[in-house]
């Protein structure tokens, strides 16, 4: 009799009560779905901003943290934290944020790995082999003393990846798992109210890869869907729409598997400032309906504890312990700001930690780390630092009466300002075809394509591959850079923005990409709604 060498088809995931212990740490459990185990409450936290400091104040039980990623474009496999990824990623070495974990596993959080992110480079980007990929992802897990890794792969329409990357991706996921049997391995996908993309050329075809990795020995923990911008306010029955298509999908790859057992590895993903009470009510009702695997918002920080009181209730425990008698005053706030934003080479900035606070009295000091290979320690909430051309990520880390620390960080990007008024770049062609980096100049600008493009008009979409990179006249490329500010309203914290809206806040003009509240011009980062148009 012949051989049988077709490709073994795994016709069973792992059960959801499986995946639970893994995450909780758990084990012999069986037969059973995630609602019996209570499912699990993990939100985004973000390298920048208090997300850190949230997830322990806020007494969650799981965060995922990120992003992780490769930058380099060198043919190795180079895992590193990821910054800046709009049109290309700056990276950070792994030990730059491993306090951040050891902080949040020290007070009893489970921390997990994401990889990838919008635009960013994933781990198995420039991989060869399934050992060498491997070899990369041991790294991470052993470096940062974790067991759970989230493929967040939103650049799949780089039309210059390997094709057989999501395979080897998952050959090289199985083989750690056989050695580390309590390894969590999820992909969070882009999703709507159809469920998950099924177009193979968009950014995050989840369909296409479910339908890969069915067909290898790799145990799927999760499929959590990110179901953000589906409106302000969206409803319970959005969300279950999403769910079901999705669930039906993914029993047509597991046919082995029951309904119970399907919509028990089946996360949701929605954004803090897109829901409201009821909206949050009707997802967690909807999550312990259906027994779903968790509920992963993006991205701690965007909310001020209303919805972390509502979903904490899924994985029982988290924010609402009964009243302490003598209650720990918690951890002190650190808040950081720079000016100028964008400085040229040598030019002094000046970093402002005064917005910090502490329930236990004073912050008596300032821990510098400028990322630049300087440090220092102040007691004065204020300091100066020049910098070199290049992109840097500052961090404070405060100090207060009781010895408790918290930290923050910002994004740095230190230029000559030569990028915007350089029109030497060739006139923008329509029928040309540009790839991530060109530049050409059209109506008076410089303009940079971040992914493969032709005939796509600069400047006439958003949403478009073309950004505007400076003005020919030296400009920072900004409409509102001339210095005119006067018929921009001020930046409000209690009005909503949505995108293509404009104000004024920190001497500079901003633009919302998408639907906002609260959420301070400049204060995410690359990840955040507001993108700096110029200065006043």
């Amino acid at each position: 009799m012949d051989e049988d060498i077709t490709p073994t088809r795994r016709t069973v995931l792992k059960s959801s009560a499986a995946a639970a212990a893994a995450v909780t740490g758990v084990t012999g459990l069986t037969g059973t779905t995630a609602a019996a185990t209570g499912g699990i409450y993990s939100p985004y936290v973000g390298t920048w901003g208090p997300g850190v400091d949230n997830a322990i104040s806020r007494d969650v039980d799981h965060v995922v943290f990120g992003p992780a990623g490769d930058a380099t474009d060198d043919g190795e496999v180079n895992p590193a934290w990821l910054s800046q990824c709009k049109g290309g990623c700056s990276e950070q070495p792994l030990d730059r944020h491993l306090p951040d974990v050891q902080r949040m596993q020290d007070n009893g959080i489970s921390v997990g790995l994401m990889v990838g992110g919008y635009q960013g480079r994933v781990i198995a980007r420039d991989a060869d082999s399934v050992s060498e990929l491997k070899q990369g992802y041991e790294t991470v897990l052993d470096t940062l003393g974790i067991s759970h890794i989230d493929i967040d792969d939103e650049n799949a329409d780089d039309w210059s990846r390997p094709e057989n990357l999501n395979m080897l991706r998952a050959k090289a996921l199985s083989q750690l798992q056989d050695e580390r049997p309590d390894l969590t391995v999820g992909y969070t996908v882009a999703a709507d109210a159809r469920g998950m993309n099924s177009n193979t050329g968009t950014h995050s075809p989840g369909e296409h890869w479910i339908e890969e990795i069915a067909e290898t020995d790799l145990e799927l923990d999760y499929v959590q869907l990110m179901v953000m911008h589906l409106g302000s306010d969206p409803t319970k029955q959005t969300f279950e729409s999403a769910v079901d298509s999705t669930a039906e999908f993914i029993s047509s790859q597991y046919p082995g598997k029951s309904m119970d057992e399907i919509y028990g590895m089946i996360g949701v993903v929605p954004r803090y400032v897109e829901l409201s009470q009821s909206s949050a009510e009707g997802l967690l009702e909807l999550a312990e309906e259906k027994g779903l695997y968790s509920i992963a918002p993006w991205r701690l920080g965007e909310e001020d504890g209303q919805y972390t009181k509502i979903f904490s209730q899924y994985s029982g425990g988290g924010s609402n312990p009964d009243p302490d008698p003598d209650p720990d005053p918690g951890n002190p706030s650190a808040d950081l700001m720079v000016s100028p934003s964008d400085p040229s080479p040598g030019e002094q900035v000046t970093f402002d930690a005064s917005g910090s606070s502490s329930p236990n009295g004073a912050i008596v000091e300032y821990q510098w780390d400028f990322d630049n290979g300087t440090t220092r320690t102040t007691q004065s909430a204020t300091t100066t630092q020049s910098y070199d051309s290049g992109s840097y990520s500052p961090r404070v880390t405060v100090v207060d009466e009781a010895e408790r620390t918290a930290s923050a960080s910002v994004s740095l990007s230190v230029s000559d300002g030569g990028g915007g008024g350089d029109c030497d770049a060739p006139a923008w062609d329509s029928s040309e075809v540009y790839r991530s980096g060109d530049r050409a100049s059209y109506d008076g600008s410089v303009w940079e394509v971040s992914w493969w493009s032709r005939g796509d008009e600069p400047g006439s979409s958003q949403w478009g591959p073309w950004e505007e990179v400076g003005s020919c006249d030296g400009g920072d490329g900004g409409d509102d850079g001339d210095g005119n500010c006067s018929e921009t309203d001020a930046w409000d914290s209690g009005a909503t923005y949505t995108g293509g809206d404009r104000a004024v806040y920190n001497g500079a003009v901003w633009e919302a990409s998408w639907w906002t509240q609260g959420d301070e011009p400049g204060s995410s980062g690359q990840w955040g709604p507001w993108e700096k148009i110029g200065d006043c």
